[in-house]
């Protein structure tokens, strides 16, 4: 694994990066944590001098790994009158880009697309119920987790085709 370390996540790391465990091979964090953590050091990894092409795969590989095998999502042909347009939200409750993203809720042409709205940050509140309404369909995913992960209730995410 190149001229890095591991800690005992089996992250690529240089000595001072794994905050973590302290790279003392500690970690008790759980998985979602550390594919998080993980995520965020990888975009952070295109910002740092000297990183070298072979470290940002190892770097990646090491993400890959702890991923595993992902279900891949059907390609198959769906024929429809309508183009469906779907909008992922972390935030469905009153903030400032949602003050803009309203109009375009509001004022599609619903003879030619089906608008629906994706909540996955678990906020609620009356402006939630009210752009909900705007949309063909809303769904609250916040609780929704992969195969594996730690939300509340498995999602059927072949249910929200788009």
């Amino acid at each position: 694994m190149s001229a890095w370390g591991s800690c005992s996540t089996g992250w690529p790391i240089s000595p001072p990066l794994c905050r973590i465990c302290g790279w003392r091979g500690s970690c008790r964090v759980r998985t979602s944590d550390r594919l998080a953590a993980l995520s965020n050091y990888l975009m952070y990894l295109h910002y740092v001098d000297g990183i070298t092409d072979a470290m940002m795969y190892d770097a990646h590989a090491a993400y890959a790994q702890m991923l595993g095998t992902l279900p891949q999502f059907s390609h198959a042909s769906h024929h429809r009158d309508k183009l469906r347009i779907g909008y992922l939200s972390p935030n469905m409750t009153d903030h400032i880009v949602l003050n803009f993203a309203v109009q375009l809720f509001s004022a599609y042409d619903r003879a030619r697309f089906s608008v629906h709205l994706y909540d996955v940050g678990g906020q609620h509140s009356e402006v939630t119920d009210w752009v909900a309404g705007m949309a063909d369909g809303y769904e609250d995913l916040s609780k929704c987790r992969p195969t594996g992960g730690g939300g509340t209730h498995p999602c059927r995410w072949d249910r929200h085709p788009l």
